[in-house]
């Protein structure tokens, strides 16, 4: 009897045990899904984070840092708004929207001057109460490529262009124009063609006074094999034949350059490209 006893106890503790063991742990994921990029002229929200996450949170936490998720963003605003929609039984989808003043990301330390790049940190914590349960932190680079081109025009007869970019999620083209121009007085644009003895003034500048003009990284003019350097690495190639000014009431620069004339044809019209 008392062996029997023993037994039924155990028993039922071993159906109770069986009993806790079946209840199913909720599902706690962080999977990133996508970001996006929206650099255009009075965009709100810059970039766009989007998750999906376990149902089993009762709350999450985002957070931005500098790159590596080490310290605070200084020198620019960021104002970070999420909002979450039901996905399926496991999962919600999370959507993040970073809005970043734009006039201060050149002064922040979220931006490389070298590298053309805005990199941050995003933290996504999932909680039950007060404890953070699961969390996933990830660098966001955001590259921009400054580029200007100006194709299949007149020699000197180059039209108006925007300057278009960036990675494959970030554009900036609707920020800065450029083209040929009468001067640095008016930086109104023209389609004037020029002969070997007058100048050739190039107008660059910005749209939006979230983009400043800082300096102009490569200009070069091309006709088949043949290649003139006005600037390259940032720099003046032949101080001789080309001026560079900052034009601060314009919010740009004028650069003003005499063409060899090699790049001049006495029987028809040239035509060049400069980019």
């Amino acid at each position: 009897m008392m062996i029997s006893s023993v037994f039924k106890s155990l028993a039922l503790g071993s159906v109770l045990f069986a009993s806790h063991a079946s209840a199913a742990i909720l599902n706690w994921d962080i999977n990133f899904l996508q970001v996006l990029t929206d650099f255009d002229n009075g965009s709100t929200n810059e970039i766009t984070l989007k998750y999906e996450i376990g149902t089993g949170a009762d709350s999450y936490q985002v957070d931005l840092f500098k790159k590596g998720c080490d310290g605070a963003i200084t020198g620019t605003t960021v104002q970070v708004t999420s909002s979450t929609t039901t996905k399926d039984a496991n999962h919600d989808s999370l959507e993040i929207l970073v809005d970043i003043d734009k006039q201060t990301i050149a002064d922040s330390n979220i931006w490389d001057l070298m590298s053309s790049k805005l990199q941050l940190c995003a933290r996504v914590q999932l909680k039950a109460a007060d404890m953070i349960i699961y969390e996933d932190s990830r660098d966001i680079v955001v590259d921009f490529e400054m580029m200007v081109e100006f194709d299949g025009a007149a020699m000197a007869n180059f039209n108006q262009a925007l300057l278009s970019g960036g990675s494959s999620t970030a554009t900036v083209e609707n920020y800065v124009e450029a083209c040929t121009c009468d001067d640095s007085t008016s930086f109104t644009c023209n389609t004037n063609t020029i002969s070997s003895s007058s100048t050739l003034n190039v107008c660059i500048k910005s749209l939006s006074a979230d983009m400043n003009i800082d300096y102009i990284q490569s200009l070069i003019l091309t006709q088949g094999s043949k290649e003139l350097k006005i600037y390259d690495g940032g720099n003046i190639q032949n101080a001789a034949i080309t001026s560079g000014t900052a034009v601060p009431d314009k919010n740009g620069v004028h650069v003003a350059s005499l063409i060899p004339t090699q790049f001049f044809s006495y029987d028809s019209t040239s035509t060049a490209q400069l980019s």
